[in-house]
């Protein structure tokens, strides 16, 4: 495995979107959390920032040049519509050269044990907590 990559390079806060189609709701919808990316050894750990998401999420990646494969988790927030359940799969992203997005797809499945698959990307937002705090602002 080629990790060429170098540790600070991903690390920092990025805006998580991804898509998911909903039988219960009947349509496509979008979930859109802010997260920290680490580097955990020879892998990266992507998880939500409690202070300001609902729903817990996080994914462990390994990477291959500039392919990042791995799994991830969500549990759902209590009060929303899927009332804390707890949903996992697997992600391949493509990382962009300046290594500021990542796009790639994600598969899971849903309540009925059907197969779902969606879009995820991933943005850069900078390195610590203000750039989510001046975003809250509009700035």
């Amino acid at each position: 495995m080629s990790t060429s990559i170098s540790k600070n390079e991903l690390s920092g806060i990025w805006r998580s979107r991804y898509e998911y189609p909903s039988s219960s709701r009947n349509g496509v919808f979008f979930a859109e959390h802010y997260v920290r990316v680490m580097r955990v050894g020879s892998a990266f750990v992507v998880e939500s920032i409690p202070e300001v998401n609902d729903s817990y999420l996080i994914l462990r990646l390994s990477l291959d040049d500039s392919i990042a494969t791995g799994s991830w988790q969500e549990c759902t927030s209590p009060t929303g519509y899927y009332k804390g359940a707890i949903y996992h799969g697997a992600i391949q992203l493509v990382i962009d050269k300046d290594h500021k997005r990542m796009k790639g797809k994600w598969v899971g499945f849903n309540k009925r044990m059907e197969i779902k698959t969606g879009s995820w990307e991933f943005t850069y937002l900078g390195d610590d907590m203000s750039v989510i705090h001046d975003r809250a602002k509009g700035q």
